[in-house]
């Protein structure tokens, strides 16, 4: 199959790849140019397990390192827990409200707090859709953290584990015009291949003769010439994509009707009368197909 046949197909499809590529870039020019941009900044969280030291004349199967290295990454996963509960919210919203005088829910801090373990480092991400807002719930975790994290762990007077913050919260960001628009391109250029491919499928599953080329080649023999179907072209221009992108589906889903008889066809190479593409056919298969072919 050569590239101008490949066009032809995608050109003949393009009822169904335009209104794909149009909707696609009109939600995402929406979700990503005319909705408020979503503002974040991260925080991160380095913890050491304190591993007691060994009795002496214990056997030790496993150096003290190993352990301690093994209990502080199961503590980086339990603080990822502990960020995400209703009693570090509150302190959250109590901190923000004393220092800035802003009530913020509780549902709503939760829902901006994102924790991701890398090791014994915890990363918090901070992210809501108002840069003040980010920055004063970011701050109030740092002190949070530095203040009352080790806090959590702690029992009986005991320290288990040290708590620093090596990475403390910078100025919120969100993505610039440039880079959301840049996504709009990327979101309907990925809408235009899924299209395509789309067109494509429906090409394989649809086996009418589309063209005198296409006729030309199913029957080895060069058309004379062709007449167009006017009523055909009318009737597909005039009924919605949906229906023509469905119809080779579902024709091909449903099977042949024995009480219709085949049309003109790439795989069964048959008349609409019934009969082949070297016989003398009768005028009415030149009326149902629309082409004359030339005979050997």
């Amino acid at each position: 199959m050569e590239f101008r046949e490949y066009g032809q197909i995608v050109w003949r499809r393009r009822r169904l790849i335009t209104p794909l590529v149009v909707v696609t870039f009109v939600a995402s020019l929406i979700l990503n140019l005319v909705i408020p941009p979503i503002y974040r900044t991260e925080i991160t969280v380095y913890l050491q397990a304190v591993i007691p030291p060994p009795v002496p004349g214990q056997v030790q199967y496993y150096p003290q390192d190993y352990w301690q290295t093994l209990y502080s990454e199961y503590l980086a996963d339990d603080l990822g827990v502990i960020i995400k509960t209703q009693d570090f919210a509150d302190k959250l919203a109590r901190r923000v409200e004393a220092r800035y005088g802003e009530r913020v829910d509780v549902k709503d801090i939760i829902e901006a707090l994102q924790t991701r373990k890398l090791h014994r480092a915890l990363i918090i991400t901070v992210t809501t859709g108002k840069e003040a807002l980010t920055s004063h719930l970011a701050e109030a975790t740092d002190d949070v953290l530095r203040t009352e994290g080790e806090a959590y762990f702690t029992r009986d007077g005991r320290q288990p584990i040290r708590l620093s913050v090596i990475d403390p919260p910078r100025e919120p960001k969100a993505p610039s015009v440039i880079r959301r628009f840049l996504d709009v391109l990327l979101q309907a250029g990925v809408a235009f291949v899924a299209g395509v491919g789309l067109a494509f499928v429906l090409h394989y599953l649809d086996n009418r003769i589309q063209d005198a080329d296409d006729a030309g080649r199913t029957f080895g023999v060069p058309v004379l010439g062709a007449i167009p179907m006017d009523d055909v072209v009318a009737e597909a221009s005039g009924s919605p994509p949906l229906v023509g992108v469905l119809a080779p589906l579902v024709s091909w889903l449903r099977g042949p009707d024995p009480a219709v008889k085949p049309p003109l066809s790439r795989r069964n190479g048959a008349m609409a009368g019934g009969g082949h593409a070297d016989d003398e056919g009768a005028p009415g298969h030149a009326a149902r197909t629309r082409m004359t072919n030339a005979q050997p």
